[in-house]
């Protein structure tokens, strides 16, 4: 292998690692529909303002 396809993979590797924690936190904030509460209530008071509108 390599010098830089052994520095290519690390960098991949280290970009998925670096990725995980953020993809862990988006799957713990969905709710039972599949949306994140901050989409649900960003929808909500889109659709409120239309209706006042």
């Amino acid at each position: 292998m390599s010098l830089l396809t052994l520095f290519s993979s690390t960098a991949i590797v280290i970009g998925l690692c670096a990725a995980l924690p953020q993809l862990a936190a988006m799957l713990r904030a969905r709710s039972a529909a599949g949306q994140s509460s901050l989409g649900c209530e960003a929808r909500r008071r889109d659709e409120l303002q239309l209706v006042a509108a």
